[in-house]
């Protein structure tokens, strides 16, 4: 068999992506078609007054939201089902007491968007003529999969899959996307992708910036510092290794963090997931400590976002929670991983 490149692996990850296993076997019964129907004037209501909302600070990604992806809805029904999915996720994270219903519908109108967005996706005469919702949809796929935790609660025993199936998603989705976004498409889409402007590394450096302007542990730069001492110990001096890029990567988040304060977005955290090496994905999936470590650092930053992104509620201490299970407790990582796992109180033992 041929050698298969990352970007074609990336681009089959967003062609089946999936997420973690749930029933759907109510999804096909007519009565349930039914009662979703019924449902979609609640949903839309719902996304209008309140889903909207929560989905950005920033006023231009807020823009997007409110304005740009409903326009959207008017010519493409996939992205309509799109948003009723996110819709509904948000009332099963907001209303516990009725969350099956609503995350069985959020399933259902995430299902019947995939169909078109799958078929659309894999057509390059498509991509080329609906980029923008694609574009959208996309980006739905993604939340849909950090909206994981609403049915699995994120376990110890998933989360690091879960990470991993959540980076091939996003290493896809920009891969087959921007293989045919055009430069004015991108104009009106680039702050939902990156979730601020784009600072460079010199930039973040020149910058007087306070860690008190977000909810990020005081002391980060400082662990994420001893975090690049200790995999570049006992290495010969030579270019960064994978593993010092990706924690350089954390600190850029960090800083970024800081430097945007409370119209602080998603984007700027799930980005890194991105710029990951292949080396290190293959290590995180394969259990490797060092890359365990490396997630740990990045479960510290994730769960800060929490308060504010409903969606990325639970990753955090989920990821916390399988790294310390898989450390052993005499290995030199273990040491190392006490800091973030002093930044989730609830598992402290």
């Amino acid at each position: 068999m041929a050698n298969r490149s990352p970007k074609s692996d990336y681009g089959d990850a967003m062609m089946s992506y999936d997420t973690p296993k749930f029933d759907l076997s109510r999804l096909s019964d007519p009565s349930f078609s039914s009662l979703s129907n019924s449902r979609d004037q609640e949903l839309m209501h719902h996304f209008c007054t309140l889903t909207v909302r929560s989905m950005a600070t920033r006023p231009d990604v807020l823009h997007i939201w409110r304005t740009v992806i409903p326009q959207s809805c008017y010519e493409n029904d996939f992205v309509l089902h799109g948003i009723l999915a996110l819709s509904a996720a948000h009332k099963a994270y907001l209303l516990s007491g009725n969350r099956q219903l609503y995350l069985n519908l959020s399933d259902h109108h995430f299902n019947i968007g995939s169909e078109t967005f799958r078929s659309q996706l894999s057509d390059e005469d498509e991509r080329k003529k609906n980029q923008k919702p694609l574009f959208l949809f996309g980006g739905v796929v993604i939340i849909h999969i950090l909206t994981s935790t609403l049915r699995t609660h994120n376990s110890e025993t998933e989360a690091i899959e879960n990470l991993v199936r959540l980076a091939r998603a996003i290493k896809g989705f920009r891969v087959i996307i921007f293989s045919c976004l055009s430069w004015s498409a991108m104009t009106d889409l680039a702050a939902l992708d990156s979730g601020s402007r784009p600072f460079t590394s010199k930039e973040l450096g020149e910058m007087e910036l306070s860690i008190r302007n977000t909810n990020l542990p005081c002391d980060i730069l400082d662990a994420l510092g001893d975090l690049q001492a200790f995999q570049t110990k006992d290495t010969p001096p030579g270019p960064e290794s994978p593993y010092e890029k990706a924690t350089l990567g954390l600190r850029d988040i960090v800083k970024t963090l800081a430097a945007c304060g409370v119209f602080s977005e998603a984007g700027i955290v799930l980005r890194w997931l991105y710029f990951l090496d292949a080396e290190i994905l293959a290590d995180i999936e394969t259990l490797q400590p060092t890359a365990l470590l490396l997630v740990a650092h990045f479960a510290v930053i994730v769960a800060s976002m929490e308060k504010t992104v409903w969606y990325l509620n639970g990753w955090g201490e989920a990821i916390i929670r399988q790294v310390d299970q898989l450390l052993e407790e005499d290995s030199k990582e273990r040491s190392m991983f006490a800091w973030a796992k002093q930044q989730m109180p609830h598992i402290i033992h």
